[in-house]
């Protein structure tokens, strides 16, 4: 295949698309605005550029001349993606579906106008959040820029003497300067994978996850599938489609977050890209044996997508929270079956989990049976503590 791929992002995250398309046979375009991001040395041409910067990246694009453009694992760059694939006449979700997908207020409205399970919300600009009438909140509640990932600038309200200074911490993270206030879901949290071909939603996992908990509800643990009875996991399944159709995700992939109340399930947000934190690179593939990496690289391309099931295994990716203080330095890894991925470099003094950019390293297992993944994930767990010299 001679064909070429633009990829926009360098980060770790972004390295097994990188190297999928390698192995795919594709020349690989590059953009990042980091030169020094570790995906970079595994493609071809490298173009510094802010992926943010939709007009920038469509310059980029149009001296690279793809074949197609994509990104997994985070979200706003998807408004680049679509935007130049627009003008490009390549294979994408269009733009408006970009800005729903991006957007915190314009993907709850969406939910709302296709009358779908949702928290009250309030939302609020830094302009007029000394005017806002902020009264009648009920408390707990979560405060989350509409525009942010990765758990920034996110944070848990549980009373009235809390709140500017949380309004404050969510503004900062915001670019556009705009926050929704939302009601505090209890609940289980899962994740949905869905991949989009001819505008037929398909469902190939589930996931649960434990985070942090309040109040910035950083992401700790990864596993699939979830444990779910036969009703729950229906609803779910329906939920999730209908949030994709909802916000007008045709094609390609769509991760949706959903928690799992005692009143049934209900929506948190979603993306129009692949879920992160290993979730798509590694524990889908591990549990069904769909590499939907490679699904996303044949999509972009106008090439038809191979979504069938090959097994179904148990997967788990787990970030150990090491205390604030601590060193990262290398350990021995080969001692290990178990996967052991560095998030930062070694010498990085471990601080407080305010987001996921603060997790250090995350362990990737897999195993036919739930109970001896997770004897597996324990024993690392200690071993790597011990060798942290905790």
């Amino acid at each position: 295949m001679n064909k070429k791929i633009l990829i926009l992002g360098a980060s770790i995250l972004q390295v097994p698309l990188i190297k999928e398309a390698k192995s795919m046979g594709l020349v690989v375009g590059i953009a990042d605005i980091n030169p020094n991001s570790v995906g970079i040395q595994y493609g071809d041409y490298f173009y510094q550029v802010d992926i943010f910067d939709e007009k920038e990246v469509y310059k980029i694009a149009k001296k690279f001349n793809p074949d197609g453009i994509c990104t997994i694992g985070t979200d706003y760059p998807m408004r680049s993606v679509a935007f130049c694939c627009e003008k490009l006449g390549l294979s994408s979700i269009n733009y408006d579906t970009a800005l729903n997908a991006t957007d915190k207020y314009r993907m709850i409205e969406k939910f709302k106008e296709f009358g779908l399970p949702i928290p009250w919300y309030i939302v609020m600009s830094s302009l007029d959040k000394h005017s806002f009438s902020l009264e009648n909140i009920n408390y707990p509640c979560v405060i989350k820029p509409i525009d942010s990932s990765g758990s920034r600038g996110v944070i848990l309200v549980n009373d009235k003497k809390d709140l500017q200074k949380s309004i404050d911490y969510a503004l900062l993270n915001s670019k556009s300067q705009k926050i929704i206030i939302e009601e505090f879901l209890i609940g289980e949290e899962l994740s949905v994978e869905i991949f989009c071909s001819n505008g037929e939603p398909q469902v190939i996992q589930i996931t649960d996850k434990k985070t942090t908990g309040a109040p910035h509800f950083v992401e700790l643990e990864h596993n699939e599938p979830a444990d779910l009875d036969t009703k729950d996991e229906s609803e779910v399944v329906n939920l999730a489609k209908s949030a994709v159709l909802s916000c007008g995700i045709d094609q390609g992939a769509a991760h949706v977050e959903i928690m799992l109340t005692k009143d049934g399930p209900k929506l948190i947000e979603l993306g129009a890209r692949l879920g992160g934190d290993f979730i798509t690179t590694d524990l889908v593939p591990l549990s069904t044996g769909v590499n939907l990496v490679k699904n996303v690289l044949l999509h972009s391309l106008g090439e038809k997508t191979n979504l069938k099931k090959i097994y179904s295994k148990y997967s788990c990716v787990k970030f150990p929270v090491l205390p604030a203080g601590t060193i990262v330095k290398n350990i021995n890894s080969h001692k290990y079956t178990d996967e052991i991925r560095y998030l930062k470099d070694f010498g990085f003094e471990v601080t407080e989990y305010s987001s996921s950019s603060d997790r250090p390293l995350a362990i990737i297992s897999s195993s036919d049976s739930k109970k001896k993944l997770n004897e597996q994930l324990k024993n690392i767990e200690k071993k790597i503590i011990l060798e942290m010299g905790i």
